[in-house]
């Protein structure tokens, strides 16, 4: 009989163990792993927000200005003098989406 209590008590103790184990491994990999996706799919959500916004809108003209600043114009005389003769009354009336 102190046999079969001793092998219940074991099997308690080795049960517990293991579950205690299972939570910390839950709570130190799984958990913030769901937390990175959840951040990642936020992330995605309003990107594609934005990118269906510029679709249907397009870019301001300070955008437009931000963005061509940013690149090197400098072997490119023609693109450079194209690009600097565009104020903001000739950019709405042509490149925004209305």
């Amino acid at each position: 009989m102190k046999t079969k209590e001793n092998i219940i008590l074991q099997s308690l103790i080795f049960n517990s163990v293991l579950f205690l184990l299972l939570v910390f491994f839950a709570s130190g990999f799984v958990y913030p792993s769901f937390a990175s996706i959840e951040a990642r799919k936020t992330e995605a959500s309003d990107i594609l927000t934005k990118y269906d916004n510029l679709k249907k809108q397009g870019l301001n003209y300070d955008e437009f200005n931000s963005i061509k600043s940013s690149f090197d114009l400098s072997n490119n005389t023609y693109l450079r003098n194209v690009l600097s003769d565009v104020d903001k009354s000739f950019y709405e009336a042509n490149f925004v989406s209305k």
